[in-house]
Protein backbone atom coordinates (compact mmCIF):
# COMPACT_ATOMS: atom_id res chain seq x y z
CA UNK A 1 0.00 0.00 0.00
CA UNK A 2 1.35 3.58 -1.04
CA UNK A 3 1.04 6.20 1.86
CA UNK A 4 1.31 9.80 1.35
CA UNK A 5 3.56 12.16 3.44
CA UNK A 6 3.25 15.02 1.10
CA UNK A 7 -0.07 16.36 -0.31
CA UNK A 8 -2.95 18.83 -0.95
CA UNK A 9 -5.78 18.84 1.18
CA UNK A 10 -7.28 17.93 -2.75
CA UNK A 11 -5.21 15.01 -3.08
CA UNK A 12 -6.60 13.78 0.50
CA UNK A 13 -9.76 14.52 -0.59
CA UNK A 14 -9.49 12.58 -3.64
CA UNK A 15 -8.23 9.75 -2.16
CA UNK A 16 -10.57 9.74 0.94
CA UNK A 17 -13.19 9.90 -1.61
CA UNK A 18 -12.22 6.78 -3.46
CA UNK A 19 -11.86 4.87 0.05
CA UNK A 20 -15.44 5.60 0.44
CA UNK A 21 -16.42 4.41 -3.03
CA UNK A 22 -14.07 1.03 -2.35
CA UNK A 23 -15.94 0.92 1.05
CA UNK A 24 -19.27 1.49 -0.09
CA UNK A 25 -18.76 -0.93 -2.91
CA UNK A 26 -20.40 -3.91 -1.68
CA UNK A 27 -23.48 -1.87 -0.38
CA UNK A 28 -25.23 -0.95 -3.59
CA UNK A 29 -23.98 2.19 -3.30
CA UNK A 30 -23.31 4.46 -6.80
CA UNK A 31 -20.20 3.37 -8.59
CA UNK A 32 -18.55 7.24 -8.94
CA UNK A 33 -16.81 8.78 -5.16
CA UNK A 34 -19.40 11.08 -3.61
CA UNK A 35 -18.10 14.39 -4.07
CA UNK A 36 -16.62 16.54 -0.77
CA UNK A 37 -20.18 17.57 0.92
CA UNK A 38 -22.03 14.37 0.38
CA UNK A 39 -23.02 12.78 3.74
CA UNK A 40 -20.87 9.76 3.99
CA UNK A 41 -24.21 7.50 5.31
CA UNK A 42 -26.22 8.87 2.25
CA UNK A 43 -23.32 7.29 -0.07
CA UNK A 44 -23.96 4.25 1.57
CA UNK A 45 -21.57 3.94 4.01
CA UNK A 46 -22.77 1.70 7.04
CA UNK A 47 -20.81 1.02 10.49
CA UNK A 48 -19.16 -1.94 9.42
CA UNK A 49 -18.09 0.16 5.81
CA UNK A 50 -17.07 2.90 8.29
CA UNK A 51 -14.77 0.70 10.12
CA UNK A 52 -13.04 -0.12 6.97
CA UNK A 53 -12.63 3.76 5.87
CA UNK A 54 -11.21 4.22 9.35
CA UNK A 55 -8.68 1.78 9.27
CA UNK A 56 -7.49 2.32 5.38
CA UNK A 57 -7.64 6.14 6.03
CA UNK A 58 -4.79 5.42 8.98
CA UNK A 59 -3.08 3.41 7.03
CA UNK A 60 -3.17 5.09 3.80
CA UNK A 61 -2.22 8.27 5.72
CA UNK A 62 0.21 6.84 8.46
CA UNK A 63 -2.39 8.65 10.78
CA UNK A 64 -4.29 7.15 14.48
CA UNK A 65 -7.54 9.06 15.18
CA UNK A 66 -7.45 9.73 18.35
CA UNK A 67 -10.59 8.39 20.05
CA UNK A 68 -11.79 12.51 20.51
CA UNK A 69 -12.19 12.12 16.88
CA UNK A 70 -13.96 8.83 16.65
CA UNK A 71 -17.47 10.96 15.79
CA UNK A 72 -19.88 11.53 13.17
CA UNK A 73 -18.96 14.75 13.10
CA UNK A 74 -15.11 13.70 11.76
CA UNK A 75 -17.13 10.99 9.25
CA UNK A 76 -19.46 13.16 7.91
CA UNK A 77 -18.50 13.79 4.52
CA UNK A 78 -15.44 13.56 2.78
CA UNK A 79 -14.68 17.18 4.01
CA UNK A 80 -14.30 16.64 7.09
CA UNK A 81 -12.61 13.30 6.84
CA UNK A 82 -9.87 15.33 4.67
CA UNK A 83 -9.83 17.96 7.49
CA UNK A 84 -9.31 15.39 10.62
CA UNK A 85 -6.50 13.84 8.44
CA UNK A 86 -4.79 17.24 7.81
CA UNK A 87 -5.12 18.04 11.01
CA UNK A 88 -3.45 14.46 12.58
CA UNK A 89 -0.75 15.37 10.03
CA UNK A 90 0.19 18.92 11.54
CA UNK A 91 -1.08 20.92 8.61
CA UNK A 92 -4.31 21.76 10.24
Amino acid sequence: MRMLYLCSVDEIMRSVAEAVRHHTAKANAPASPPDADTPLKEAGLDSLALVGLISHVEEHFAVVFPDRMLSRATFHSVRTVAAAVQELRGGA
